[in-house]
């Protein structure tokens, strides 16, 4: 049920957002129905990945009955350090605007009615770390603790967190700046507010890719669930057995591996093993440098849910320049293992 009060506050904001719709289940069918919904759903992924690295793994779409707005692509919420977060793109940035005047509408805030976030209750613009206009931010103490809504026009998308418990803005405000988004062009966006330092730019340092091209110790077919389903961006939006995600040859048969190529060698600092049926079989990550082989990156237990998941787990520091990432799995976990996509952030290597 929509709220229609003018001081519900950003709690019932929430609420309410939290019943945007989110896209509903992949028909397999070539009809135009099954086609706008394969649309929505993989609009839902892309949002899911423009998450940042520490809360992604968390975010699910949200679902329910959508609200009287135009223009909404996906809604994802996600976990974040004791606070929720969601996330709504729209059309365009006039939609996008329509919302926040909607829902800011709710809380019967006043425009400018302190100095910044970490200070109180505020509305106000917020600066990009870059230096450029970020967007419109709206920030009060409700209910169940502080909260947040702001526009990322670079995205197209209106964001909103929620505090936990207690009355701590700066809490709010850290956590508003740790929910932050991956613009549109794939930069850094949003994260500096008006009163915080905005973090020093390491743009053209840093790579995050998708591999080119995969092989694989067996796959189930040479087209469907073969080694090259893993190479691209991820494409497989439910989870369970699907012909869009690599699949070894058999179950239960040990170890396989999955290599995957990237364009361009970097220092890895960081990989997302997307993982879409039986999940949990990732057991090692290695690199391949040229001068030293075959290097071990990581080596554990993967935790993952059973659901379309990131896998990121903790690499070694290391100084090793790879455009090869091997994936060791154990196909002795329940179900088919599959893997949809690989991908490889790390540090771009100084030329000589």
């Amino acid at each position: 049920m929509w709220q229609s009060s003018r001081s519900v506050g950003l709690a019932g904001v929430l609420g309410a957002a939290l019943l945007l719709g989110a896209a509903p289940a992949v028909a397999q069918s070539p009809s135009p129905e099954g086609d706008a919904q394969l649309e929505a759903a993989l609009a839902h992924v892309e949002l899911m990945n423009a998450a940042p690295p520490g809360i992604l793994e968390t975010c699910m779409p949200a679902s329910g009955d959508p609200p009287e707005l135009e223009g909404i692509v996906a809604t994802v919420q996600c976990l974040s350090d004791g606070a929720i977060v969601l996330y709504v793109r729209f059309v365009g940035e006039d939609d996008l605007e329509v919302a926040y005047d909607y829902f800011g509408s709710l809380t019967g805030l006043s425009p400018d009615t302190g100095s910044a976030c970490r200070d109180g209750a505020f509305e106000g613009e917020y600066t990009a770390a870059d230096g450029s206009p970020g967007g419109r931010l709206i920030c009060q103490l409700g209910p169940d603790g502080p909260m947040a809504m702001w526009t990322d026009p670079r995205a197209v998308v209106l964001g909103i967190v929620q505090v936990l418990g207690g009355e701590d803005f700066s809490a709010l405000e850290e956590a508003w700046s740790s929910a932050q988004l991956a613009s549109a062009e794939g930069a850094p966006a949003t994260v500096a507010s008006p009163t915080s330092e905005a973090t020093e730019s390491v743009a053209g340092t840093r790579l995050s890719q998708w591999a080119t091209s995969a092989t694989a110790s067996s796959q189930y077919g040479s087209d469907p669930w073969s080694a090259m389903q893993a190479a691209g961006s991820p494409d497989t939006t439910a989870y369970g057995d699907h012909a869009t995600a690599w699949a070894p040859a058999q179950r239960d048969a040990g170890a396989e591996w999955l290599e995957l190529t990237y364009d361009s060698p970097v220092i890895p600092t960081e990989i997302a093993i997307w993982e879409t049926s039986g999940n949990g079989f990732v057991t090692s990550v290695e690199a391949h440098d040229a001068a030293s082989g075959w290097v071990l990156l990581w080596q554990g237990t993967d935790d993952s849910p059973q659901e379309v998941h990131g896998f990121r787990p903790l690499l070694e520091a290391t100084d090793v320049v790879t455009d090869r990432i091997r994936i060791t799995i154990d196909t002795t976990v329940p179900d088919w293992n599959e893997v949809d996509a690989v991908e490889l952030s790390g540090v771009a290597p100084e030329t000589p």
